[in-house]
C-alpha cells in the first residue's frame, strides 16, 4: 500500500508538470510501471498516512480517493500495447535483415561456384575440340543450297512437291502425327467415352424432340419431351454413333480440359475412331483376314490404308490393318541372314561396351535388326568347333547339377570355357550336327520305320520332338538328314520347297511369350505358291527361285534331280539336257509343269498330306 501510494503521488506530479508544459499525459502514464501483486506486502496497516488533494501528508485515506479516470486507464493500456507491437515489429525487421544478409552471402557463393563451373566447362570443351582435331566452337551451319528444282524466277523458293512427296506427307499427317503425343491412359479413355456419349445424347435428344414437337400440338410438348427423353436414354453409344450426328470435337476437348485432361480435338477424334469405339473389331486377325490383308497391301504398295480397311469389310480400321501388316505379315521388316561384314561390325560394336546393351547395338546395326537377334548372335561364338568327349561328359555332369534351375544354361556356360549357352543348348537338344554319340552308327530298318511313324504323328519339321519322343539316340540334324535321304513319296522335295516359300512369305517371329502370341499369324508356307524356274547348266537343269538366299533350301532337291538325270541318261543316252526341265522331282512327287511357271508343292494343304501337319518348316533347315 505504501508503494502504491508513492507511485500514485509520482503520477499526479508528472501529470501536473505535463499539463503545465503542454505535453500529453498519456505518454507519462504509459511509461510508468505499476507494482505487481508479488511486490505488494502481505498485510496493510490499519491506518496509513495519505496525501490530501493538495499533496500534504498526515491525514488518513479518505473514503473516496480521487484515482485516474477509466478512460485515461484505457488510453494508457492502448498506448502500452502499441509500444509493444512496435517493439515486436522492430525485432521481426531485425531478424528479416539478418536472414537477408545470410541469403546474400549464399547467393554470392553460388555465383562464384557457377563462374568456376563455366570456366571448367570451357576448358573441357577446348580439350574435346583439340582431341577431335577440329575447333567446333567456330562451326556454323552452312547456308541451305538452292534446289535444282526451284522456280527460276525465285531461286530461294521451295520446289513444288511431286506425287511421291504428296503421298508421303498425307500419310505422315494421317497416321504418324498422333504418334508424337503422349500415350492415352485408361482413365482418359473412359473420360473421352463419357464426354462423347453425353454430347451425342444431347444432340440426339434435340433432334428427336424437335421432330416430335413439330408434329404435335403446343399443349403436348411435355409429352413429346418425355418420349424423346426415353427414346434417347434407351440408345447405346454404338447406336448413337451410327446416327452420324455432327460431333463438335472441340467441345469434347474442352470438356476433357475441365477434368484436367489436355487433348487436342484431332487427338480425341483419332483416339475414338481408331481405338475406343466399341463398334470396332478388336479380336485377333483370322487366317483368312491375314491372307486378304497381305494381298491388298501388296496391291496398294503399302499405301492407301483407308482403301485397304474399306475392302477388309469395315470392321478393321486403317491403323490396325497397317500395324498388323508391319508387325506380322511384312517379311521385309526383319532380316534373318547375317553377312560376314555385318557380323564383324556387330562384334566390333560389342567390344566397345563393357556390358553390351542389345537395344543399343540393334540401333547401331541399322534397320531390320532387333535386340533378340543381337542377343542370339552374340550368344553364338565366332568359330564353332566340335565338342570333345571330355566337354560332353562335363556338360552332362553340369546338367545334373543345375538342371532344376531356371537359368541353368547360363550357369553351365560359366563352367564351359570357350562355349556359350546357345552352344550348350544345341549340343544337348540337336546333338551339334554330326558329332552326336550315335553319329557313326548306320540307320537300321527299325529306326527308319520309327522315323516314318513319327513323321505321321508329329509332322515334318518337328525334329527335336522326334528326337525326344521316338529316337533319343539320334540328333535332330541326323534325323533331318535321314529324312532327306529317304524322301518318302517325294515329301522331302515338297518340304524343301516349303522352306523356301516360308522364308520368302512368312516373316520371322518377333519375341515370345503370351503377350505377343496374338501378333503371330496362322499362315503357313503351304498357304502360298512359289514360282520355280529351271536353269539349265553344265550339270543339268536346277530349279531356282531367282533369289540365292532362297535357293539354298533347294540344294538337296537339285542334287536328287541331278542323280535322277544321270540315271536316266544311262538308260537313255540320247536324252538332251533340255529335257531335264520336264524331269519329275521324284517318283510320286511334284513337278514344275510344262510351262515352267510354278511349283504346285507350295500349295499343298495340310489335310492332303499327313506328313505336312507340322508348322510348314521351322528355323533354318532343321525345323
Amino acid at each position: 500500500a505504501m508503494m502504491a501510494e508513492d507511485r500514485l503521488r509520482e503520477i499526479r506530479r508528472s501529470k501536473a508538470g505535463s499539463q503545465a508544459a503542454g505535453a500529453s499525459p498519456l505518454s507519462d502514464i504509459a511509461s510508468t510501471r505499476l507494482p505487481s501483486p508479488a511486490e505488494m506486502p502481505d498485510t496493510l496497516a490499519p491506518s496509513m498516512p495519505w496525501e490530501d488533494d493538495l499533496g500534504f501528508p498526515g491525514s488518513p485515506l479518505p473514503a473516496r480517493a480521487q484515482l485516474p479516470s477509466e478512460s485515461a486507464s484505457k488510453d494508457a493500456l492502448a498506448a502500452a500495447q502499441d509500444i509493444l507491437e512496435l517493439q515486436r515489429a522492430q525485432a521481426r525487421a531485425a531478424d528479416a535483415l539478418r536472414k537477408n544478409r545470410e541469403w546474400q552471402a549464399r547467393v554470392a557463393r553460388a555465383i562464384d561456384s557457377v563462374g568456376q563451373g563455366v570456366v571448367a566447362n570451357e576448358d573441357q570443351k577446348a580439350q574435346l575440340s583439340a582431341f577431335l582435331g577440329k575447333d567446333r566452337s567456330r562451326w556454323t551451319r552452312p547456308p541451305r543450297a538452292i534446289s535444282f528444282f526451284a522456280d527460276p524466277l525465285d531461286r530461294k523458293a521451295v520446289p513444288p512437291w511431286n506425287d511421291d512427296a504428296v503421298r508421303r506427307a498425307d500419310f505422315r499427317h494421317a497416321y504418324l502425327q498422333p504418334l508424337s503425343e503422349s500415350l492415352w491412359q485408361k482413365k482418359e479413355d473412359q473420360a473421352l467415352v463419357d464426354a462423347l456419349e453425353t454430347r451425342l445424347r444431347e444432340e440426339a435428344f434435340q433432334g428427336v424432340y424437335r421432330e416430335k414437337a413439330s408434329q404435335g400440338a403446343p399443349s403436348e410438348r411435355h409429352k413429346a419431351y418425355d418420349e424423346a427423353l426415353n427414346e434417347v436414354e434407351a440408345l447405346g453409344l454404338s447406336e448413337l454413333w451410327l446416327r452420324q450426328l455432327k460431333v463438335d470435337w472441340k467441345c469434347i476437348s474442352q470438356r476433357l480440359a475441365f477434368r484436367g485432361i489436355t487433348r487436342s480435338p484431332r487427338s480425341c477424334y483419332l483416339r475414338f475412331t481408331q481405338k475406343v469405339n466399341p463398334a470396332l473389331k478388336t479380336t485377333a486377325f483370322s487366317k483368312h483376314e491375314d491372307k486378304a490383308l497381305l494381298a491388298l497391301a501388296t496391291q496398294h504398295s503399302g499405301f492407301n490404308w483407308d482403301a485397304v480397311a474399306a475392302r477388309m469389310g469395315g470392321d478393321r480400321t486403317a491403323f490396325r490393318c497397317f500395324a498388323r501388316y508391319q508387325r506380322t505379315l511384312n517379311p521385309k521388316v526383319l532380316r534373318r541372314e547375317w553377312t560376314p561384314e555385318e557380323e564383324h561390325r556387330l562384334r566390333s560394336f560389342a567390344k566397345q561396351h563393357e556390358v553390351p546393351d542389345c537395344a543399343v547395338l540393334a540401333a547401331r546395326c541399322g534397320e531390320g535388326r532387333l535386340s533378340d537377334q543381337i542377343f542370339m548372335k552374340l550368344a553364338t561364338s565366332e568359330s564353332r568347333r566340335p565338342f570333345t568327349a571330355e566337354e560332353h561328359r562335363r556338360l552332362l555332369l553340369l546338367l545334373e547339377v543345375y538342371g532344376a534351375l531356371r537359368d541353368k544354361w547360363s550357369r553351365v556356360a560359366q563352367h564351359m570355357p570357350g562355349r556359350t549357352a546357345m552352344e550348350c543348348w544345341d549340343r544337348v537338344h540337336d546333338g551339334a550336327g554330326h558329332d552326336s554319340e550315335n553319329s557313326g552308327v548306320r540307320w537300321t530298318q527299325e529306326e527308319d520305320d520309327i522315323l516314318l511313324d513319327a513323321m505321321t504323328k508329329y509332322g515334318v519339321g518337328n525334329w527335336a520332338r522326334m528326337k525326344q519322343e521316338a529316337l533319343p539316340k539320334r540328333s535332330a540334324m541326323s534325323i533331318y538328314e535321314r529324312f532327306q535321304r529317304l524322301n518318302p513319296g517325294g515329301i522331302a522335295d515338297a518340304y524343301d520347297v516349303l522352306l523356301a516359300t516360308r522364308k520368302k512369305m512368312i516373316p520371322n517371329k518377333r519375341g515370345a511369350g503370351a503377350k505377343r502370341e496374338h501378333r503371330h499369324s496362322d499362315l503357313v508356307a503351304a498357304d502360298f505358291n512359289i514360282h520355280l524356274y529351271a536353269a539349265v547348266g553344265p550339270e543339268g537343269a536346277d530349279l531356282t527361285t531367282g533369289d540365292p538366299s532362297l535357293d539354298r533350301h533347294l540344294t538337296t532337291l537339285n542334287k536328287r534331280r541331278r542323280k535322277a538325270l544321270v540315271a536316266l541318261k544311262k538308260s537313255l543316252p540320247e536324252l538332251p539336257n533340255a529335257a531335264a526341265a520336264k524331269l519329275p522331282i521324284a517318283e510320286g512327287g511334284l513337278s514344275d509343269g510344262k510351262k515352267n511357271d510354278g511349283c504346285e508343292g507350295a500349295a499343298v494343304k495340310e489335310e492332303e498330306a499327313p506328313w505336312l501337319r507340322g508348322r510348314g518348316g521351322s528355323r533354318g533347315s532343321r525345323g
